[in-house]
């Protein structure tokens, strides 16, 4: 029995010290650090697409609009700017509120001209309140709840705030990408007079799982984007392009629910899709030519 108790104590310790190793990964043109226990790399190696339709759409937004600003909302560890990066010119503004990703983020941005980071969660329309983290397999996200782990309370702050707090111009946004686990219908919505204004274009995750109002939430954010001239480029959640949705967006988009609702409950298909979306219709029609023919 000693034997084995002793066994166990060992497991234990190298389970800490795998959960404590570093990784390094290649993301474009960087090697970047990451946690052994973020699920990048295996992803990316099932998926070829998994998260790289960055390429065509920051390459067609920045020359378009030369010189710019990204804007990465839940930048994590900083792997989607290091990407960008490997393709765009653009100042990056990573947005990143947990402690845990923050310290990797920190670490890479090292390696990665011309980046900024900001210390914060961005708020959508549900009150401020206090929340906390919860993280698993290299993301993080956030829970209606009292304080974090550590017992302190999250900073939040609005996209306006941080856009006026950083001095970024409004014409000078071209693009915002946003990866809040949850939070992304939210967010987007609560800056819908900011967005009728400036009308920036947009790539955020749209998975209506996390919450009970998701569905609704999703398109009432599609009605909004498609009442101001939007168009969208649909993705499905190992990154292969999907559909283009040019009118009618709010009843493609209540059909792709009900496939999502479906894929949930009887299983197969896929959970969610990334969706990029404009006013301008020459953009997206640029880079749907650059995923067909690359």
């Amino acid at each position: 029995m000693k034997n084995i108790f002793k066994k166990i104590k060992e497991i234990k310790k190298r389970i800490v010290k795998v959960e404590e190793t570093d990784i390094k990964y290649q993301i474009g043109n960087y090697l970047i650090l990451l946690p052994l226990s973020h699920k990048l790399p295996e992803y990316q190696s099932s998926f070829k697409n998994y998260d790289k339709k960055l390429k065509y759409i920051i390459q067609v937004v920045e020359n378009h609009k030369k010189n710019g600003v990204v804007i990465d909302i839940g930048a994590n560890v900083g792997d989607t700017t290091a990407y960008i990066r490997s393709f765009s010119n653009s100042k990056i503004y990573c947005i990143e509120g947990d402690a845990f990703y923050l310290e990797y983020l920190k670490k890479n941005v090292k390696i990665i001209p011309d980046v900024e980071i900001v210390d914060a969660y961005i708020a959508g329309r549900k009150p401020f309140g206090d929340f906390c983290v919860q993280r698993s397999n290299g993301t993080a996200k956030l829970s209606c709840l009292n304080v974090t782990e550590n017992g302190e309370l999250l900073k939040m702050i609005t996209l306006q705030d941080m856009i006026n707090d950083c001095g970024i111009t409004p014409k000078s946004i071209e693009l915002i990408k946003i990866d809040t686990d949850g939070f992304d219908f939210d967010i987007l919505l609560a800056n819908k007079e900011y967005i009728a204004i400036h009308k920036p274009a947009l790539y955020f995750e749209y998975d209506i799982s996390f919450n009970c109002d998701d569905a609704s939430e999703s398109i009432e954010l599609i009605d909004f984007l498609q009442s101001i001239g939007y168009s969208f480029i649909v993705y499905d959640n190992f990154g292969n392009l999907l559909t283009v949705v040019y009118e009618n967006a709010t009843e493609v988009f209540t059909q792709l629910n009900h496939y999502l609702f479906s894929c949930r409950e009887n299983g197969g298909g896929i959970y969610y899709f990334d969706v990029f979306t404009s006013i301008n219709e020459d953009i997206v029609d640029l880079i749907q030519e650059k995923d067909n023919f690359e």
